[in-house]
């Protein structure tokens, strides 16, 4: 059984219109479900608002085709990117926190789940490693063609732990080198952190086509399994 539904919060914390796509798989429901969130790139407003009629059908065959028969049931939500052009990274931080976790999950029958899962692309990188270090209940991070996730450690007080990190980057990339210095920096504070490169540039579509859209939904649902 799949289940979708296109969640679209009028008055949004962001002063526009924002949404998330949720799809649930499985009979079973309720907080001991692995919840998978993949966080997107900055994107254009015209282009943000295009998407709010569409659906990820890229993001969501990639997710599906790792799926692992063992899992049964599980959550997998899709946020484009809602930060304001030329905003404060730590402020937006916080209101991205507080959008996922009581704007869109709470349309959702797993509103409080005991482990989530983070995928994140381009600047959504921030977002999912922000998450990471403020939120408990996630386990695992992917990061696509990433930046800006060394901010989100350098504005992090505390140090979490038990979890883990992978950055998948491309040799033409210009954001690639931003991958290094996060696994030192995660490293460092002893977390796990790897780095694999690949070929390609930072178009989302080259991340699909060599493969590492579907390895990070793959790393991000082992340890969410338990």
């Amino acid at each position: 059984m799949i289940t979708h539904n296109k969640i679209i919060i009028p008055n949004s914390r962001f002063g526009f219109t924002a949404y998330a796509d949720h799809y649930h798989y499985g009979e079973q429901e309720g907080s001991n479900v692995p919840f998978i969130i993949f966080v997107g790139g900055a994107t254009e407003p015209s282009v943000y608002l295009e998407r709010m009629e569409t659906t990820p059908d890229i993001i969501v065959k990639e997710f599906e085709r790792i799926m692992p028969a063992t899992l049964t049931s599980a959550d997998l939500m899709i946020v484009p990117n809602p930060m304001r052009e030329d905003s404060d990274y730590s402020s937006d931080r916080q209101d991205f926190r507080f959008h996922l976790f009581f704007d869109l999950m709470t349309k959702t029958q797993n509103a409080r789940p005991e482990t989530i899962g983070l995928v994140g692309y381009s600047l959504g990188a921030y977002l999912v490693t922000a998450l990471a270090f403020d939120q408990p209940q996630v386990k695992s991070v992917a990061i696509i063609g990433g930046t800006e996730m060394t901010s989100a450690v350098e504005e992090s007080e505390s140090v979490p732990q038990g979890k883990r990190f992978m950055v998948y980057g491309n040799g033409d990339d210009p954001l690639v080198m931003e991958a290094y210095v996060f696994m030192k920096m995660v490293i460092d504070r002893g977390l796990i952190a790897d780095v694999e490169l690949g070929d390609g540039g930072h178009e989302f579509n080259d991340y699909v086509k060599n493969g590492y859209v579907g390895q990070a939904f793959a790393f991000a649902l082992p340890t969410v399994k338990g």
